[in-house]
């Protein structure tokens, strides 16, 4: 283990800075301070190794979590994917993967506006400086941030990575024998179908109650979790789920899944709703192998649903 202390001769003014966002002055002075410190520690971490995995002390780690970084940087190659940044977290910093003849650079970049912003949207700018557009998020993630205190005296943070499980063997969106809809949808590239496979926009015609989304397994899952987000856009108040349920089955008789167990229940109040750490729910103790999500209400505007993730380890 090495630990790095920079000398704090080096470092830029910490006050009269920038109050960006209207932040505080102490919130100010603690994120460009961070911005400081870890161009220090690229500086000093340039060509050490291959990659830079930018972890925190307060994470747990997913089991095997170097082999499954390894095999979705191989993946990314065999797709010929070009990439500066990887997230195997969705969390601020944590899980950021960079090659260390790139970290110089960016270590460069948040000195150079180190008083800006936080260095986790600096982040996003170097990534599109350096040419990368899309962003590059394994799921399920490998680190689950644990502490509830921040390094800003007085502030609180108990974040949780809703895509995170420990074992090993844990997929998103497994293999699907049958996606079925019957909502009509605006167009082919708005499909369910796309939805699942590459988190393509869902996009279909006012729904009526009874209408659903039916996801079957090739494989039976042990749940994890499952995550929904409706309507296009976050500040959109047209297209999202106004009343729905989300349910699970364990049983396949006659070539289809019955007895659907429910999850959660959606709300016009909640545009997106999240159901995690279902391994702990006893209505969800089963190996799943359909699960449904049902309008309970007819609704006069379009259904947009832009995330449906499932998080869980296949039986083996």
């Amino acid at each position: 283990m090495l630990v790095v202390q920079a000398n704090r001769a080096f470092y830029p003014k910490m006050t009269g800075l920038k109050r960006n966002f209207n932040d505080k002055p102490d919130r100010v002075t603690w994120r460009s301070k961070q911005n400081v410190d870890f161009s220090f520690l690229f500086g000093f971490s340039k060509n050490i190794s291959q990659y830079y995995l930018m972890l925190e002390d307060d994470v747990e780690c997913a089991d095997r979590f170097p082999d499954a970084i390894k095999a979705y940087i191989s993946q990314l190659a065999q797709k010929q994917k070009p990439w500066v940044n990887l997230d195997f977290s969705e969390l601020g910093f944590i899980g950021k993967l960079f090659k260390s003849k790139d970290i110089e650079k960016l270590g460069i970049y948040l000195m150079l506006f180190y008083q800006e912003q936080p260095v986790d949207w600096l982040i996003r700018f170097f990534k599109h400086s350096m040419v990368q557009r899309d962003t590059y998020f394994r799921k399920p993630s490998l680190f689950q941030h644990m502490g509830t205190v921040s390094s800003l005296r007085g502030l609180k943070n108990s974040l949780k990575d809703k895509f995170f499980l420990k074992d090993a063997n844990a997929v998103h969106n497994p293999k699907a024998k049958l996606l079925k809809t019957t909502m009509t949808i605006v167009k082919p590239a708005n499909s369910l179908e796309k939805l699942y496979a590459e988190a393509e926009i869902f996009w279909a015609l006012p729904p009526k109650s009874g209408d659903y989304i039916l996801i079957e397994f090739e494989t039976p899952l042990k749940l994890g979790g499952v995550y929904v987000q409706t309507a296009r856009d976050p500040k959109n108040k047209v297209d999202y789920l106004h009343n729905g349920i989300l349910e699970a089955s364990q049983l396949y008789e006659d070539g289809k899944c019955s007895k659907f167990v429910q999850i959660v229940t959606v709300s016009y109040k909640r545009r997106h709703f999240l159901a995690v750490n279902l391994l702990t729910n006893q209505k969800v103790d089963f190996f799943t192998k359909c699960i449904k999500l049902t309008v309970t209400s007819t609704q006069n505007n379009w259904l947009a649903i832009r995330q449906f993730s499932v998080i869980g380890v296949p039986y083996r």
